[in-house]
């Protein structure tokens, strides 16, 4: 849970509030907007790992901190009771309907207990070791809609019979599938291009996660995590957005029929469109790309990268 209402994707200005008590929790207090999942029934309980302010802490960046907060905490009998954290509303969305995205209020009624994620103020490093997993998904999310919007295009191609061969006058002569037609499949191959050259992208970070997490303590191990750090925003903003384009050229193959939701393409379409939104729209991976990743260690990782 880390955006603020006032914040987005400005975590240094977030007002969410953490205040110490003797009871080895702290109260926490504020908003936060866009959670995914951030309450459900399909579970018994919601745990939050929620980015907060302790009060009297620095400001900005310096003074975030990370916990713990439970939808329910555990009271001393072993129950679930509530932690005063409320869902105060749903976001009704364009596409990716399967998952809830809220809204919570956390602390109205000044009951909402949080628990210390390792040191105080470190909040903003321990977030990005999960940020850098979730964007690696993303990009895996973004790969396997558009190659699921490709196959459905590609069986409809086949199938869909329309016009004849350039040249072709005379009318009485079958009529041909459209993945003959020389346009439809110049739009084929691009979404082929796409999804298989991010998903090749994805295999390479994939080997660089097992090597980084198999090899033991030397140069080749960070080696192999200085390039999966530099590539981790390139494999969440390359799938993502060329995944729109290729879902949208799959949803152009089937004319009119792509609009309608007798095919699943206008769903693909739908749903993968809020991949360059999320965990860090394309602008902030940009960001990130030059102003952390090819720098850090003096350019080691584009050292890395180029060689």
């Amino acid at each position: 849970a880390l955006p603020d209402p006032e914040a987005g994707s400005s975590l240094s200005d977030i007002t969410t509030m953490a205040e110490p008590t003797d009871e080895g929790y702290y109260k926490i207090k504020g908003q936060k907007i866009f959670i995914s999942a951030g309450d459900h029934n399909a579970v018994d309980n919601v745990v939050h790992l929620m980015l907060v302010k302790i009060v009297d802490g620095p400001p900005g960046a310096k003074g975030i901190s990370l916990f713990v907060v439970p939808k329910k905490r555990i009271d001393d009998n072993g129950k679930l009771v509530s932690n005063d954290v409320i869902c105060s509303s749903l976001y009704h969305k364009m596409g990716y309907k399967g998952c809830p995205l809220t809204q919570l209020s956390i602390g109205d009624a000044d009951d909402c207990r949080g628990w210390l994620v390792g040191e105080e103020h470190q909040g903003l490093r321990y977030m990005f070791k999960m940020m850098n997993e979730a964007r690696i998904d993303v990009g895996m999310g973004a790969v396997a809609k558009a190659t699921g919007a490709y196959y459905a295009c590609l069986e409809y191609c086949k199938e869909r019979l329309q016009g004849r061969k350039m040249g072709q006058k005379d009318a009485t002569q079958p009529q041909i599938p459209i993945i003959e037609h020389a346009d439809v499949r110049r739009m084929l191959l691009f979404q082929r291009a796409v999804n298989e050259g991010a998903l090749a992208l994805l295999l390479q970070c994939g080997k660089y996660v097992d090597l980084h997490v198999a090899l033991p303590d030397g140069a080749e191990k960070d080696r192999n995590f200085l390039l999966l750090e530099l590539l981790t925003p390139i494999v969440k903003t390359y799938p993502s957005e060329m995944g729109v384009q290729a879902v949208s050229q799959g949803l152009q193959c089937l004319g009119g029929s792509g609009f309608c939701d007798d095919y699943p393409l206008e769903q693909y379409y739908r749903d993968i469109r809020i991949d360059p939104i999320h965990e860090g729209t394309t602008g902030i991976q940009g960001m990130d790309l030059l102003g952390r990743k090819v720098v850090m260690q003096d350019g080691k990782a584009m050292m890395y990268f180029l060689e």
